[in-house]
């Protein structure tokens, strides 16, 4: 399985719900109207996916392990390359932001120069 597959399959069963609860095995409102399942068909003409693909994907999506995640996270996921983007208000934030000790703290004016605390 690849990488990006498992991140779909994160997304896709956060969209899908709790898995054993009632409706949380299909993707719900995906093909409603007549618009939404041509722009499904679409995806599978412009993305060269199989015919089968959307029949197809909840299953897979429901088939990943917590080791196909891990295995993903690993090769996706670069700890020591994340940046973080804090938004509010900096006089209610700052020290608990500092607190976190996560490296450098940035805090940029309007014009996105640094006025770093």
């Amino acid at each position: 399985m690849s990488p990006h597959f498992i991140v779909c399959c994160i997304a896709a069963r956060c969209r899908m719900g709790i898995p054993g609860r009632s409706g949380s095995n299909s993707l719900p409102g995906n093909n409603e109207t007549s618009d939404e399942i041509a722009g499904s068909y679409g995806e599978i003409l412009t993305d060269g996916l199989k015919d089968s693909y959307r029949n197809d994907f909840v299953g897979g999506v429901t088939s990943v392990t917590v080791n196909d995640l891990n295995k993903s996270a690993g090769t996706l996921l670069h700890p020591d390359a994340l940046t973080w983007v804090v938004v509010g208000e900096l006089s209610k934030i700052e020290a608990k932001v500092l607190a976190l000790t996560f490296g450098e703290v940035m805090v940029p004016d309007t014009d996105g120069k640094s006025v770093t605390p």
